[in-house]
């Protein structure tokens, strides 16, 4: 496997990653304007994902860029879901947080929408929240 963005990992870790993502199709990239839920990574806090909701998620993460002085921001999903955005992620976050998977640990600035889970665990969320969704896995080396 190619570490890439998951070399902070050790390798049993990321061999769980790869089975978890093994199953999920390829996302198709967002072509509606209204929104998207989307999840980031940061390898500051390894493991833990930002689950948010943006109408253009390249922009989005530009705008997380400029706080950090590594640019190590880095998208790992995406869902456009047009004018239901808004609906998607607050029923994508509600999801997470009644599995347990909610941060609250103290660490300024992951709280309330970082979630300790994986990528499989998001994608399950959005296809709970919407299950005529076949997403696609976007795996992002760099």
């Amino acid at each position: 496997m190619a570490r890439g963005r998951y070399e902070f990992l050790d390798d049993e870790l990321q061999a769980r990653l790869c089975d978890d993502a093994a199953d999920l199709l390829e996302m198709p990239k967002p072509t509606n304007k209204e929104g998207s839920v989307y999840a980031i990574t940061n390898p500051a806090w390894p493991g833990l994902f930002k689950v948010g909701l943006g109408r253009d998620v390249p922009d989005r993460l530009g705008n997380y860029q400029t706080g950090s002085p590594y640019r190590d921001y880095a998208a790992e999903y995406s869902y456009d879901f047009g004018k239901a955005a808004p609906e998607a992620e607050r029923a994508v976050q509600a999801d997470l947080k009644a599995q347990g998977f909610l941060v609250d640990n103290g660490i300024p600035g992951v709280d309330g929408e970082w979630f300790d889970c994986t990528l499989t665990d998001i994608v399950m969320a959005i296809q709970r929240y919407d299950i005529s969704i076949q997403p696609k896995l976007i795996c992002h080396d760099g």
